[in-house]
């Protein structure tokens, strides 16, 4: 497969219906209506902290996304939904937003647009999947019953801190920012090792604050207190006051929280409900309602709703249906997987009529909602270029 145009050259190409120009479209913020069901690039820099690049976890549909942005030179669809939640967000903040939508209609990709728009708002942005915490089995579990009562829970110390590690990277600046406002007398916490905080008193600052820089960074030297210090994390979020940096929590398939984790009990020898591991247990207070300074988004995949669905729901102050993607957005799709040189027809066959045979082509009822990536590789792979242009002439 020949590679890529560079972005020179497809704005060299009568594209303007496909593409927005990188001087006015190469930040979230900066996306205005008309640039609805365009495409546009993301900097290699800003892809480093979005969650389909950092996130552990990966599931097909994950996958995808990232095979599509390497061979498109990271270019991604803007659509009418994340382009009006990320309206909302700047209307105000303490919303609790559901996003729900078939599988592979664009929940992931809807998510990583919010990232980039809190990242490029400086936000602190928590972003995570449902299968990260219960599929990683770095380290050992440990049992800690003292978070709930009546409901034993399970400590990640090794992942806890790693996950902090992460979060630290893409939230440093942010975090530094923030002042503790709980209190840590009780806690037999040994802060003298702060590096940041050290620094901080060498330079004559008020030796009494501490921000959440200090508290992260405890928890990434001592892995036996990090699943104490998430819970204490976790409540300075809801502590952010409007003259600091606001939280965007972004929580992606949710749906997998109500199942079994990989991990099995010791004494039951059954597997741990992922409820119980203490990374969900302590982040699952954001899906419940969100912090006074800041924005919350899970994603639900509405074929696992199953009994639990209404329940999950209930909470959120808006529920929003990732729409299926439109016979135009697949129209453009395929221009841009065109010029990608991911497909190989001639130009004068993208019409409505070869959309609709593409629908036909894969053999799926709901394939108006997949990823059109997926639909257009998969077309690619099954179907000769000789048969497409004797098909259409």
């Amino acid at each position: 497969m020949p590679e890529p145009p560079s972005v020179e050259q497809r704005l060299n190409q009568d594209l303007k219906a496909v593409y927005i120009h990188p001087k006015e479209g190469s930040m979230v913020s900066s996306h205005e209506e008309r640039h609805v069901g365009k495409y546009y690039q993301i900097s290699k820099e800003m892809l480093e902290k979005l969650p389909i690049t950092y996130m552990q976890s990966r599931t097909k549909e994950r996958q995808s996304l990232v095979d599509e942005l390497e061979r498109t030179l990271n270019y991604v669809m803007v659509r009418q939904v994340p382009w009006d939640l990320v309206q909302s967000m700047k209307q105000g903040t303490g919303k609790l937003t559901a996003l729900v939508g078939r599988k592979k209609c664009g929940k992931t990709t809807c998510m990583n647009y919010l990232a980039q728009y809190g990242t490029e708002q400086g936000h602190i942005v928590i972003a995570t999947q449902g299968l990260e915490f219960s599929k990683e089995t770095l380290g050992m579990l440990r049992s800690n019953d003292t978070r709930k009562s009546g409901v034993e829970i399970f400590d990640q110390p090794r992942f806890t801190m790693d996950w902090f590690a992460r979060l630290n990277a893409l939230n440093r600046n942010s975090f530094e920012k923030v002042v503790l406002k709980g209190d840590y007398s009780m806690f037999d916490f040994d802060w003298s090792a702060d590096q940041v905080y050290d620094e901080r008193h060498v330079k004559g600052a008020d030796t009494k604050t501490r921000t959440v820089a200090d508290l992260v960074d405890l928890a990434i030297r001592n892995p036996a207190d990090a699943p104490s210090l998430l819970y204490r994390f976790v409540e300075e979020m809801y502590s952010l006051t409007p003259n600091e940096p606001q939280v965007l929590v972004l929580i992606d398939d949710m749906n997998f929280w109500e199942h079994p984790s990989e991990f099995v009990h010791p004494r039951t020898v059954k597997p741990i409900p992922s409820r119980q591991l203490a990374l969900v247990d302590a982040l699952s207070k954001f899906a419940l309602k969100a912090p006074s300074n800041g924005h919350v988004v899970f994603s639900l995949s509405s074929e696992g709703f199953l009994r639990n669905g209404p329940t999950l729901l209930a909470p959120a102050q808006q529920i929003v249906e990732m729409t299926k993607y439109s016979d135009e957005e697949l129209l453009t799709a395929l221009r841009h997987y065109k010029t990608s040189n991911i497909l190989e027809f001639p130009s004068n066959k993208m019409n409505m009529r070869w959309v609709a045979w593409m629908k036909v082509s894969t053999c799926s009822l709901g394939c108006t909602y997949q990823n059109p990536f997926i639909i257009s590789v998969t077309v690619f792979r099954v179907s000769a270029v000789v048969f497409l242009e004797s098909s259409f002439s």
